[in-house]
């Protein structure tokens, strides 16, 4: 079986349809003060729907219904028809390695849409009083997915129309406060983009993040890359684990991962974030997994694991629910202090979709993993409590012989390289 990506149309149609830490707090707080401790300060940090917008479906009764005050609308994907992309299955064939890209001029062969259908969504966000962000996604790798060349083929003004472009979009919409990037998989060279996407952010006063593991950035992404108005926008699932931790694989796309080993890698996971976080004075969101995931689902719907990237599919059902999850998230959460950390920004819950999800449902979040988050005080906002206490400990350290962290040891290879895969997005549609 192999991905029929809807999303993806010739370049003739697009032209003529597209609008081309280490923290950890233990301040188990008793007696009459643990109720104050609990009761935010204000309303910060909104929780936001992750949404994949359609033609047919902008998700307002979703959000609205399930009181969230911001949102991402899925604004489009990012197509190269240059650089020897596409060389997924359904790009029409590879084009010529030496086939310079652009952006701009009468005939483009590099694009970053932003639907029409899209821009009406965000606007209709906008008059109902929400934050709203656009999501541009694609894919490096695999190779079999692929519309975005390396970012190494890329010559300095391709890269510069390509920030630019991008910008665009998002400052030209006055009803759009923002951007996210899902381009995937991230990888340190995209550096020269991002501090150039940066520059042009900044100067129309938005903001923008990344979605990625904090362990991937190096020193230079987070200074440069991030400059002035970008943040992590960080994967709390798909996470990395050891044989030791999950035998006999080790944390795999579809194979469930219990939820008692969720909790112990996130926790590893956010103390990272958190701490590199700190040590750059840099801001981060925390994405959930709501909906379905690779690793956090209900059920498989496909017979090889094609949704991510194919392979074999462990676990065709799980034996827990999305609630039992998002019940360790929001536990490793509260731990951690986030609510309290002054570069935490708040949550994004993904994911809302028309399609099957690459075959990993549920393809909405259920109503009972939203309440863990209500009940939790993690929606309609993460706001900061009372109890501003924020202690650090130790770093904790993750051995492997394949993996550090969730960062990449080939950036190269996706074998030892902790992938995220956009089973919501119409890029990612299964059959």
């Amino acid at each position: 079986l192999v991905p029929v990506y809807l999303g993806a149309c010739t370049m003739k149609d697009k032209l003529v349809s597209a609008a081309a830490t280490a923290v950890a707090v233990f301040a188990a707080v008793q007696g009459s003060g643990a109720a104050a401790a609990n009761v935010p300060t204000t309303n910060q940090n909104p929780t936001y729907a992750f949404t994949y917008t359609a033609e047919q479906q902008n998700w307002m009764s979703a959000v609205e219904g399930d009181n969230l005050e911001a949102v991402f609308v899925y604004a489009g994907d990012v197509e190269f028809y240059c650089r020897g992309s596409p060389t997924s299955v359904d790009g029409g064939g590879a084009s010529p390695e030496d086939l310079a890209c652009t952006f701009e001029g009468d005939s483009p062969n590099a694009f970053v849409y932003y639907s029409d259908f899209a821009k009406n969504a965000s606007a209709a966000f906008k008059a109902a009083g929400k934050q709203v962000y656009i999501n541009f996604d694609g894919r490096i790798t695999p190779k079999v997915m692929s519309f975005v060349p390396d970012f190494s083929k890329l010559s300095a003004t391709a890269i510069s129309e390509f920030a630019n472009a991008t910008a665009a979009h998002v400052c030209n919409d006055p009803n759009v406060d923002g951007m996210a990037w899902d381009v995937e998989p991230f990888s340190n060279n995209q550096v020269s983009f991002f501090s150039q996407l940066d520059k042009h952010i900044t100067a129309c006063g938005k903001r923008w993040g990344v979605f990625a593991f904090g362990e991937s950035f190096n020193e230079e992404m987070w200074t440069t890359g991030l400059g002035q108005s970008g943040f992590l926008f960080d994967s709390t699932y798909d996470l990395d684990c050891t044989a030791e931790q999950l035998p006999p694989n080790g944390c795999q796309p579809c194979q469930c991962t219990p939820p008692a080993v969720y909790e112990t890698v996130l926790t590893e996971h956010l103390a990272s974030v958190m701490a590199l976080a700190k040590q750059y004075a840099k801001p981060y969101m925390l994405m959930v997994s709501g909906s379905g995931s690779t690793q956090l689902y209900e059920e498989c719907t496909t017979s090889t694991c094609s949704g991510a990237g194919g392979g074999p599919v462990y676990n065709a059902t799980c034996p827990y629910t999305m609630a039992d999850w998002m019940e360790k998230a929001v536990k490793v959460f509260d731990t951690a202090g986030v609510k309290n950390d002054p570069n935490f920004e708040g949550i994004g819950v993904y994911g809302w979709t028309t399609t099957n999800g690459g075959g990993f449902s549920p393809v909405v979040p259920p109503s009972a993993n939203l309440d863990v988050l209500a009940s939790a005080g993690y929606l309609p906002y993460a706001s900061p409590t009372h109890d501003n206490r924020v202690a650090s400990v130790p770093k904790p350290v993750r051995a492997s012989q394949h993996h550090d962290g969730n960062k990449c040891i080939v950036e190269s290879d996706i074998k030892t390289c902790p992938q995220h895969y956009m089973v919501g997005s119409p890029m990612n549609v299964q059959v």
